[in-house]
């Protein structure tokens, strides 16, 4: 049975199960598993994913996860199972850029409806500054990425968030996915609503859940939820707070901290890596880079640190950072590797203006 922890790992980590107990063994050893590169389809994969040694929590997570899910969220879900289970190298290869290829399909079908349901959100927010939930909905909106969609938005604006879509796969009746904040259980809210007849069905657990209804219902249910999660603002409000597991100095963000670190993990879901707040950090480089992703150079006295921030061209912290200036920055530890050199990172959660 060892030698199929390495799926064991990967859809433990893919599944956002707690990395506790039996489920912490399974990935700390399933992770030493998927480095022997034992199973073809995964080797395959990371392959075209441009990654060598299939080694980390982020390789399973974040490079072959999306890509394994990408068959389900928008063409064929038996392309991962067959990749899993080939032992023929070349058809590895084949399922494996097919795979890749819907990734990025993925990935432009979620930035698309992304932009549209960003503005909708901002509008919301404009019309009802204090609003408890954002709803927010359009036709034709892939039923496979409205979930991520959902989370998106939800970290942004730091609200319970339901994406609602209708039409295309999804048939006549809207299909909605929901993703939460600490101490709001959206699971139970929709699981009211269904109840009290405001939309067809729906339920889920306390950060997630999914509903359907009539698209002629949306802009009630929006209202009935909004006036229902009033109730918990300071709930909502305390899901803000960030907790900063230590500070660290800037001279000491290093490879060498990172590897002590890292001695702690497997890191994830129940076990989450630790941050670190860095004080007074002058901002002197910022630089867009792929997409809509920061990279930094923050200098203090001590030490010159490069910093990346996801996703935060065109937000308010985006362009906070882009102004420059001093700012405590809290991130997690990075290290990056390039032609044999490594260099540690900070990996940015938020920003503070530092003031005198």
């Amino acid at each position: 049975m060892l030698d199929w922890l390495d799926l064991c790992a990967l859809g433990t980590l893919c599944d956002m199960s707690p990395l506790r107990d039996a489920n912490r063994a399974f990935v700390h050893q399933g992770l030493k598993i998927m480095a022997r590169d034992g199973n073809p389809g995964l080797r395959a994969l990371a392959d075209v994913a441009g990654i060598g040694r299939i080694e980390s929590v982020y390789h399973a997570t974040f490079v072959l996860g999306p890509r394994l899910n990408a068959g389900g969220r928008v063409g064929d879900p038996w392309l991962a199972a067959k990749l899993l289970a080939t032992d023929n190298r070349q058809e590895a290869i084949e399922l494996a850029e097919r795979l890749h290829g819907l990734n990025d399909e993925r990935k432009a079908v979620e930035a698309h409806i992304l932009e549209i349901a960003t503005a909708q959100a901002e509008r919301q927010l404009e019309q009802d500054p204090d609003r408890h939930a954002l709803v927010v909905s359009g036709e034709d909106w892939h039923p496979g990425v409205i979930g991520i969609v959902a989370g998106r938005i939800k970290d942004r604006f730091h609200r319970p968030t339901i994406v609602i879509g209708w039409g295309r796969d999804l048939g006549p009746v809207a299909k909605g996915s929901a993703r939460s904040v600490r101490g709001v259980n959206i699971g139970d809210a929709i699981a009211q609503a269904a109840r009290e007849g405001h939309i067809l069905s729906g339920g889920g657990h306390a950060m997630a859940g999914g509903l359907s209804l009539e698209p002629e219902q949306i802009g009630q249910f929006s209202d009935w939820l909004n006036s229902h999660l009033s109730a918990f603002s300071d709930e909502r409000h305390a899901a803000r707070e960030l907790k900063v597991d230590a500070l660290l100095d800037a001279g000491a963000i290093s490879p060498d901290t990172f590897d002590l670190i890292a001695q702690l993990g497997p890191f994830g879901q129940g076990a989450p890596e630790p941050y670190f707040a860095l004080t007074d950090m002058e901002i002197t480089h910022a630089r867009p880079i792929g997409a809509n992703h920061l990279r930094l150079t923050a200098e203090s006295t001590t030490g010159r640190v490069e910093v990346l921030s996801w996703r935060s061209v065109g937000t308010p912290l985006g362009d906070a950072l882009q102004a420059r200036g001093r700012f405590h920055l809290v991130g997690r530890l990075k290290c990056d590797e390039w032609n044999g050199r490594r260099r540690a990172q900070l990996e940015l959660v938020d920003a503070a203006p530092s003031v005198s």
